[in-house]
């Protein structure tokens, strides 16, 4: 048949879906899609990129560039009249921001930048003050911090002011104060050694686990390099043990009496007892309460084993290798009951209204265990960190 359709080799309808996301990418990353999204830099980027100066992209240019000075523009005057403290960082960055896109667009021809009307500023004033007052602002609180033993956020206020102006004032006093006291950092790392397969997700779970909750007041613990780094330590999973699910079961009953009315004194000969006014004698009368008891109780237990090494760098000194363990216990009694419940002692009536559970997962198990051998690493390492020196 001349005319029938002829289908797409899989290869060729691969190769148009691929053309079909490049096209959409291409689009969601125009421009003016860009524009739209208020990423005005990356809009103009683009066009310069291209290298066209056509009238459409000369408009665009033109109107991108001064949304995008309206929009800084904008923020700092709203941030000069927000009365907050830490505002100065922000206009900084806005005034340099307003700067480089003024430089940007002054290399182009000079018959463009007459029709996109690119503006002769000099920022330098504004951007020294803010610069010096965003400076000014976490020097001070650095200062602050160290007063109140707050020694990780000096850092980080110091490193700030650092970025901003690495001339800025003589912070050796505040550094060397901050090294006196500062936390030592520990690079470390989790290495599972463990031959077997783990449940899905948990030895990503296990290698990517966060020390950082355990942070003292004189150590903390990074799981990036720093640079440079005079303490590593690495956390070693060498096993796992996983006891299986048990369910025990006891039977057993109890009993009580408990007193049930009133009858008459009777005699050896079944004759009444009577009283000297000859009036028959009550005495109490009793019966037994029981109940039959099936008790359950489940049992999941799971161990993680591993090792702790502190090591100083770069003389490559072992400071500390312990073992290191983490529990995870489920334990869970339920229990039936057939007879009077009034029977039951105070321990067996508190399984009153108990259920069977389900036995948590092998996953949820090794996550507990895991967060449990971490915290002794933590303890074991702090604990020999306490005595080490900074240098």
């Amino acid at each position: 048949m001349k005319h029938a359709l002829r289908l797409q080799s899989p290869a060729r309808q691969g190769f148009l879906v691929i053309i079909i996301l490049m096209v959409l990418i291409s689009a969601c990353n125009s421009p003016q899609q860009l524009a739209q999204q208020h990423h005005y830099d990356q809009a103009i980027d683009g066009l310069l990129k291209k290298n066209n100066y056509s009238p459409k992209a000369i408009t665009q240019l033109n109107k991108y560039y001064h949304q995008a000075n309206i929009a800084d523009s904008a923020a700092i005057v709203a941030l000069l009249h927000s009365g907050e403290p830490d505002i100065w960082h922000e206009i900084y960055a806005r005034y340099k921001r307003l700067d480089a896109r003024q430089l940007k667009l002054g290399t182009l021809p000079q018959a463009v930048r007459q029709q996109i009307n690119v503006t002769s500023y000099d920022y330098s004033a504004p951007l020294f003050q803010t610069r010096q007052k965003a400076c000014l602002y976490y020097y001070t609180l650095a200062g602050h911090h160290l007063k109140t033993n707050k020694s990780t956020d000096a850092l980080q206020c110091l490193e700030m002011v650092n970025s901003i102006d690495s001339l800025y004032r003589n912070t050796s006093r505040l550094i060397d104060s901050l090294q006196r006291c500062a936390p030592t950092p520990v690079y470390y790392e989790v290495v599972l050694d463990y031959p077997y397969p783990l449940p899905p997700g948990m030895a990503e779970f296990i290698s990517e686990s966060d020390l950082a909750p355990y942070n003292t007041r004189s150590v903390f613990f990074v799981n990036h390099k720093p640079d440079p780094y005079r303490l590593y330590a690495e956390i070693r999973i060498t096993d796992v043990k996983i006891a299986p699910e048990k369910s025990g079961e006891l039977a057993y009953s109890e009993s009580v009496e408990i007193q049930d009315g009133l009858a008459y004194k009777i005699d050896a000969r079944g004759d009444f007892v009577r009283d000297s006014a000859r009036q028959k004698i009550e005495i109490p009368k009793y019966k037994t309460l029981a109940c039959y008891v099936s008790e359950y109780q489940q049992e999941k237990s799971l161990q993680l084993f591993g090792e702790v090494l502190l090591v100083s760098v770069p003389d490559g000194k072992i400071l500390m290798s312990k073992p290191v363990k983490g529990v995870s216990h489920f334990t869970h009694r339920y229990a039936r009951f057939k007879g009077d419940l009034d029977a039951l002692s105070p321990e067996a009536a508190s399984l009153i209204g108990s259920r069977k559970q389900e036995f948590p997962s092998d996953g949820a198990m090794i996550q507990h265990a895991t967060e449990n051998l971490f915290k002794e690493a933590a303890i074991r390492l702090s604990a020999v960190l306490d005595n080490v020196e900074p240098q």
